[in-house]
C-alpha cells in the first residue's frame, strides 16, 4: 500500500524500464501503470556521461566506467579520492600518506608537499573534471553525497572528446541535479575513527646497540656498547641523560584520529523549475598526541538549479562554497619571516615522520634540562641529528590555516529544432577561485648537544653545548598564502535524433581554458575545438569518430595548433540471429577504438623563446683598478646574464597513439557481468632535455633546449 495525496507524484521504476514518475490520482483512475521496457544498457541509469555529450552504455565504444554517488558514499573519508579503492577495474589507488584533509597545493610540489593519494590507470595520473571544470579534487573539494556520477575514462575517443589535458584519463564527474515532480531530502550524520594500518617498526634502544655491535663486529671492528650499556638502555628511560632510549613514535603519534561528516541535501522542482541543494560538513582529528591542537574541518554548500524559460530556452545557475580550516603545530623552525622557509611544511607528517623514523632511540634524551624552574624546558639534540622530534612538535610554534574557495556557473540552452530537429545551442561560462591563508607563530626552542662525559675525579658528568637559540614569537604572523583563479567557456552546438532504426548524435565544441596560480609566470591557457559524431543502426552497430583541434601557448606558432583523429566502433553479438542458442548469454558486446591525441600538462610558457637570467654574484672578471670596470664609474656588483633556457621553435606536440579492444558481458540470467581490455599505448615525440646531448663548453648544460624526444 502507497500512504499518498491524490496529488503526490509517484516515482516507479524497475531494472529494464524506463522510470515513471505519475499523479496518485492518475494511478487510481487509471488502475495501471506503464512502465516501458527497454533493451539492456539503454535506460537512463545507462548514461554514460563524457565531455560535452552523453551517450548510452550501448552505443559506448569505449571502456568507459560509470560509478553512481550511491556507490561512494559508502567509504568514510574526506577524500574523495579514497572512495573510488576497489571500484573499478584497472584503476590504480595509491594513499601516500593518511595526514588529515586536503591541500590544494599538492600537485607544486612545494615546501616538501607530495600527492597524498594517487588515482591513475595505464600508468598515468588522470586528470579530474567537476561539472566540466577542469579543476582536480583537492583544489574544489566534493563530498560523495554531492555527486550524480563520475564516469572513469581511459579510452582514446573519450579522452579526445575533451583533448590534450586529458590524454592521460579523465574522471568525469557529475554532480546531483534537481528532478521534475519528485522530493527528496537526506540527512546524514556519521562519527568514527580512522586507524593507522602500516607504519614502520622501531627497535628499542636496547635492541640499537645491539645491532650496532653486531655490524661493526662484521667489519672487523670493536664493539661499541657494552653489556652494562645494552642493560641501561633496556630501562627504556627517554629521560636518562647517560642511557637514553627514546621511543618517538610511541611518545608523538596516537594510532587512532577522529572521523565525523554530517550533510543535508534538498532535491525537488516541477515542470518549470528544478533544484538541488547541498550542506556538508567534513572534519577530522590527528594522529599528533602531543603539540598544539591538530585538525582538519571543511563546510561545503553547493546549490545547482535549473529553469525552463520557455519551450525553447532553459537556464541553469550552479553556485559551490568551501570553507576549510586546519590547525596544526609547526614542525622545523625558520627564521624568514612572511612566506614560509626552509623549514616550513604544508602537511607536517612530511618531515616529522622521516626524523621519527630515522633518528637512533639513544641519540639524545628528550630533554637537556627540564627543571620546573625553567621557563621551557632545554631539549636535547646532537651534531649528527640536530632536530629533537618532540622538541619541534612542543616548541617550534602553531598555526592556522583557512581557505576560501567558490565557483559560479551559467548556462544558456537554446532549443534549435524549429530550424533543425534535433539541434541544440549550450553556452557555458564558469569562474572559480581559491585563497588560502596561513597564520601563525614561527619559535624555536633552546637545544643543547647532551655529552656524556667524565670529571677530572673520574666521575660521571654531562657536557652541554648550546646549538638551538629559544626564540619565542610575540605576534602572529603570515606564514604562507597561495590562490589560483580560473575561467571556462564553451559553446556547444549539438544534434540528437533518432529515426527508425537509425541513432544519430553529434556536437560541435569549441573551449576555452583559463588559470592563473601563485608561482606561475604566466595564466595557464589552453583552447580546442572538439566534433564528435556517434552513429548506432538497430542499437546493435555503433561507431564513434572525434576530431580534436587544440592550441597551446607552450610552442611557436608555426606547431601551436594541431587536428588529432580518433575514432571507435561496437558491435552488439548477442543480438544475431547465431547468438540465439545461446540462453546463458544476456549481452555481449565488442569494441574497439584507435586514434591520436596530442598531449598537454600545463608545461611553462613559450618553450621556442631563449629566456635569459641576470645576478651580480659569482665570479668577477674583466679589467679591474680601483674597484672600477670598464670606465670611470665604480661599480662592484657586476651583472652578467646566463642562458636559463634555449628555446627551440622547432618543438612540436607529443602524441599519444592508442588502440584498445574489449569485450563487455552479461550472462547467467544477468547474474554476472564481466569485461576485457587490451590497450596498446605509444608516446611519440616526448618533450624532454637530454643531458649530455650538447658539449660543456658551449656554457648551456644547465639550460639545454627541449626536444620531441623518441
Amino acid at each position: 500500500l502507497i500512504n499518498a495525496y491524490p496529488r503526490d507524484f509517484v516515482t516507479i521504476s524497475a531494472s529494464g524500464y524506463e522510470k515513471s514518475v505519475s499523479l496518485m490520482q492518475d494511478i487510481v483512475l487509471d488502475n495501471t501503470v506503464n512502465l516501458v521496457k527497454s533493451k539492456l544498457f539503454m535506460t537512463y541509469d545507462d548514461n554514460v556521461p563524457l565531455p560535452f555529450l552523453t551517450l548510452k552504455k550501448r552505443h559506448n565504444t569505449g571502456s568507459e566506467y560509470v560509478i553512481s554517488g550511491n556507490q561512494l558514499e559508502k567509504y568514510p573519508s574526506t577524500d574523495l579520492r579514497n572512495t573510488f579503492t576497489g571500484l573499478v577495474p584497472g584503476l590504480q589507488i595509491t594513499e601516500r600518506n593518511g595526514s588529515p584533509g586536503l591541500s590544494a597545493e599538492e600537485e607544486l610540489g612545494s615546501y616538501r608537499i607530495t600527492e597524498k593519494i594517487g588515482v591513475s590507470a595505464r600508468g598515468q595520473n588522470m586528470m579530474y573534471i567537476i561539472d566540466d571544470i577542469p579543476l582536480g579534487v583537492n583544489e574544489m573539494p566534493v563530498d560523495p553525497f554531492e555527486i550524480e556520477s563520475v564516469t572513469i575514462i581511459k579510452d582514446i575517443a573519450g579522452k579526445a572528446m575533451y583533448g590534450p589535458l586529458g590524454a592521460n584519463g579523465i574522471i568525469f564527474i557529475k554532480t546531483k541535479r534537481g528532478r521534475a515532480n519528485e522530493r527528496i531530502l537526506n540527512v546524514n550524520m556519521e562519527n568514527g575513527i580512522s586507524m593507522i594500518d602500516r607504519m614502520p617498526g622501531r627497535v628499542s634502544g636496547a635492541d640499537y646497540a645491539r645491532i650496532n655491535n653486531m655490524a661493526r663486529e662484521a667489519d672487523d671492528l670493536q664493539p661499541k656498547y657494552t653489556n652494562d650499556d645494552i642493560d641501561a638502555y633496556a630501562n627504556n628511560d627517554p629521560y636518562d641523560m647517560y642511557h637514553p632510549s627514546v621511543n618517538d613514535r610511541d611518545m608523538m603519534l596516537k594510532n587512532t584520529m577522529a572521523f565525523r561528516r554530517a550533510n543535508i541535501s534538498l532535491t525537488g522542482g516541477n515542470d518549470l523549475v528544478r533544484y538541488y541543494s547541498y550542506l556538508g560538513y567534513n572534519g577530522e582529528g590527528d594522529i599528533y598526541k602531543i603539540g598544539p591542537k591538530a585538525d582538519y574541518n571543511r563546510l561545503t554548500t553547493r546549490s545547482n538549479i535549473d529553469i525552463k524559460i520557455n519551450d525553447l530556452i532553459k537556464v541553469q545557475f550552479d553556485f559551490y562554497a568551501g570553507l576549510t580550516y586546519r590547525r596544526s603545530s609547526n614542525y622545523g623552525y625558520t627564521s624568514t619571516i612572511g612566506e614560509g622557509g626552509t623549514q616550513m611544511d604544508l602537511l607536517e607528517l612530511s618531515s616529522s615522520l622521516p626524523d621519527i623514523i630515522n633518528t637512533p632511540p639513544i641519540a639524545f634524551p628528550v630533554y637537556a634540562n627540564n627543571d620546573p624552574s625553567l621557563e621551557k624546558p632545554y631539549y636535547a639534540v646532537n651534531s649528527i641529528y640536530p632536530n629533537n622530534p618532540i622538541g619541534n612538535l612542543m616548541s617550534n610554534g602553531y598555526y592556522t590555516e583557512s581557505g576560501r574557495t567558490g565557483s559560479l556557473t551559467a548556462i544558456l540552452e537554446f532549443n534549435l529544432s524549429d530550424l533543425i530537429e534535433g539541434l541544440k545551442s549550450r553556452t557555458y561560462v564558469t569562474y572559480n577561485g581559491l585563497n588560502v591563508l596561513r597564520v601563525g607563530k614561527s619559535e624555536n626552542y633552546i637545544g643543547y648537544i647532551v655529552k656524556p662525559s667524565k670529571t677530572v675525579g673520574g666521575n660521571d658528568t654531562i657536557l652541554l653545548a648550546k646549538v638551538h637559540d629559544g626564540l619565542d614569537s610575540p605576534d602572529m604572523t603570515n606564514l604562507h598564502d597561495y590562490y589560483y583563479q580560473g575561467f571556462s567557456v564553451y559553446e556547444n552546438l549539438s544534434y540528437n535524433r533518432s529515426f527508425g532504426n537509425h541513432d544519430i548524435q553529434s556536437a560541435l565544441t569549441y573551449h576555452i581554458f583559463s588559470i592563473s596560480k601563485k608561482g606561475n609566470e604566466e595564466p595557464q591557457r589552453i583552447q580546442s575545438g572538439v566534433w564528435t559524431g556517434m552513429y548506432s543502426y538497430n542499437d546493435k552497430y555503433s561507431i564513434t569518430g572525434v576530431l580534436n583541434y587544440a592550441g597551446t601557448y607552450t610552442l611557436d606558432k608555426n606547431n601551436r595548433y594541431k587536428l588529432f583523429p580518433s575514432v571507435g566502433a561496437s558491435w552488439v553479438i548477442s543480438e544475431e540471429s547465431f547468438m540465439s542458442n545461446l540462453k546463458f548469454i544476456n549481452y555481449l558486446k565488442l569494441r574497439a577504438e584507435a586514434g591520436i591525441l596530442g598531449y598537454e600538462n600545463f608545461m611553462s610558457p613559450f618553450f621556442y623563446r631563449d629566456r635569459w637570467n641576470i645576478n651580480s654574484s659569482g665570479v668577477v672578471f674583466g679589467a679591474y683598478s680601483n674597484g672600477q670596470w670598464f670606465g670611470s664609474s665604480t661599480d662592484n656588483p657586476v651583472y652578467r646574464t646566463s642562458a636559463g633556457r634555449i628555446g627551440n621553435p622547432e618543438l612540436t606536440w607529443e602524441k599519444r597513439k592508442e588502440f584498445s579492444i574489449g569485450l563487455d558481458g552479461l550472462i547467467l540470467n544477468q547474474k554476472l557481468s564481466f569485461e576485457l581490455n587490451y590497450y596498446n599505448n605509444l608516446r611519440d615525440g616526448q618533450i624532454s632535455q637530454l643531458p649530455n646531448s650538447m658539449p660543456y663548453y658551449l656554457g648551456i648544460s644547465a639550460a639545454l633546449p627541449s626536444i620531441n624526444f623518441n
